[in-house]
């Protein structure tokens, strides 16, 4: 009598995506969040580790071995790592993880980060269904320390942000500015196809944001159900305040070099750079004095510094420029500066 032949495992609704990189102290909670999700639909869950040096990846083969049916490990080489400024960043760790899923929807978590509602998977993909016009959606979160302390309830909130219901690109660009913990993104997994250079170059939470917006609108759910982790090996809460001003200013910079945000974002990409740069100047003398002492820093300020001025002549020009382009089917550029502003943009 022929062996009954096995059915194949559904294919996932969601994919949940974990990116995780010497977190052996967190990782488990992190796991054990999402096996506790309450669903009605199949979920994966999808683990990419870095190649941590720490355990985390044992403790992600031992999770693996324990729940086959529902876990998928994508082992990464710290040789494949991207640098940005000469740090390491998950770039293709994220990229590669994202590109294996599934799932209609996609779910993301780093490592450190858990999540606290049973129903959270389960709220947000209604979410999504009841809303087309959003591409993806996240919601409030705690804060939490390296032990898991509670030092905030409300992560989002306390960012003070533009307080909306949903929030399109420019929102994104101009007032959420990713304002909110990745644990609680949810988004439609077809919006995050073939990223832009700007994204490859130097990843980040929001430039994230601005590529899945291309395709509609992030919504907003006032529900905590995720705890952020905050401590001093987190990628961006490790850096001063100096260097994530310097780091802002830098991925605004980048999308001016964009042909695209030029035209339809152009002013206000602009208007924030020249925030940050305003922020740098205004800064604290003695952090700033500590910082320069390093090198990578001293030759960020140094070019970032002498943009200051050229930025202030040409402010006027190219807000002119900007409004010529959104009422002319054909603008030309401004005859004048052309020189400063091929510098500007390289």
């Amino acid at each position: 009598m022929p062996a009954p032949t096995q059915s194949p495992a559904p294919v996932p609704l969601v994919s949940i995506c974990i990116i995780t990189y010497q977190h052996a102290a967190y990782i488990r909670q992190c796991v054990e969040g999402m096996l506790a999700q309450q669903t009605g639909f199949p979920c994966e869950i999808l683990i990419g580790e870095d190649d941590s040096s720490d355990g985390t990846r044992e403790i992600c083969q031992e999770l693996a071995r324990a729940h086959p049916e529902r876990i998928r490990l994508l082992l990464q080489r710290r040789a494949d790592v991207v640098y940005v400024d000469g740090r390491p960043r998950g770039t293709h760790n994220l990229v590669a993880t994202l590109a294996a899923a599934r799932g209609e929807f996609v779910a993301l978590c780093e490592g450190d980060d858990y999540w606290t509602d049973p129903e959270k998977l389960a709220t947000q993909v209604a979410y999504l269904r009841a809303h087309p016009e959003c591409v993806g959606c996240f919601h409030e979160a705690t804060v939490v320390d390296g032990d898991g302390r509670e030092t905030d309830p409300h992560y989002f909130k306390s960012q003070k942000p533009k307080i909306q219901e949903q929030y399109d690109r420019r929102d994104c660009l101009v007032d959420l500015m990713s304002k909110y913990a990745t644990c609680s993104l949810v988004y439609r997994r077809d919006a995050f196809r073939d990223p832009p250079a700007w994204y490859l170059q130097r990843s980040c939470d929001f430039f994230f944001d601005l590529v899945i917006t291309a395709h509609g609108k992030l919504g907003f759910i006032d529900r905590c159900m995720a705890a952020y982790r905050r401590h001093r090996n987190g990628v961006w809460t490790s850096k001063s305040r100096l260097e994530q001003i310097l780091e802002l200013l830098s991925r605004y910079r980048l999308l001016l070099n964009d042909p695209h945000f030029r035209t339809h974002y152009g002013a206000e990409t602009l208007a924030q750079a020249e925030m940050f740069q305003r922020m740098i100047l205004l800064h604290d003398d003695a952090e700033r004095a500590k910082l320069e002492a390093t090198t990578d820093l001293q030759r960020q300020l140094a070019h970032q510094s002498a943009l200051i001025a050229k930025l202030q002549t040409e402010r006027e020009q190219w807000l002119a420029h900007f409004a010529q382009q959104r009422t002319s089917a054909a603008p030309a550029p401004p005859a004048r500066g052309a020189k400063a502003r091929s510098a500007f943009f390289r």
